[in-house]
């Protein structure tokens, strides 16, 4: 799992991290990090996850279980964190524009309001760029 860029894997790294509030989850906040590269998500090493997990909520530990599955996922998840003022990826394009079927009164701008207005502030679609994976809009 990684952003499409580095703005977007920083964003939805602090978006991870956040879903964990507290002292008590300081161990489960560091589990979540990115590479060397700043777009992807570092693996998460098993034995490490369950440490961390351990004493945790039923709830913190099946969202974090969510996370620590598609982080370490053979399949490819790609993650575009914008405002509603910020251009998408224009990759992208076709799929906003075409596949979210939008208002046929609402012409699109290229920008984040286009999939708030479609899908009311996130997408999960099937990646175009991989032959696995999704990829997912999520508006800050």
């Amino acid at each position: 799992m990684g952003g499409n860029n580095e703005t977007s894997a920083s964003r939805e790294l602090s978006m991870v991290q956040s879903s964990f509030q507290g002292e008590n989850k300081k161990d489960l906040r560091a589990l979540f990090k990115l590479s060397d590269n700043k777009k992807d998500f570092e693996h998460i090493n098993e034995k490490d996850f369950a440490n961390a997990i351990a004493g945790q909520s039923v709830d913190d530990q099946a969202l974090a279980y969510g996370y620590y599955s598609a982080i370490n996922s053979k399949d490819y998840h790609t993650v575009e964190v914008i405002s509603r003022d910020e251009k998408y990826d224009s990759k992208m394009k076709e799929v906003i524009e075409k596949e979210l079927f939008l208002n046929t009164n609402y012409k699109p701008i290229g920008k984040g309001i286009d999939v708030d207005r479609a899908t009311g502030g996130g997408l999960n679609y099937t990646n175009p760029d991989r032959k696995n994976g999704s990829r997912f809009w999520n508006l800050e």
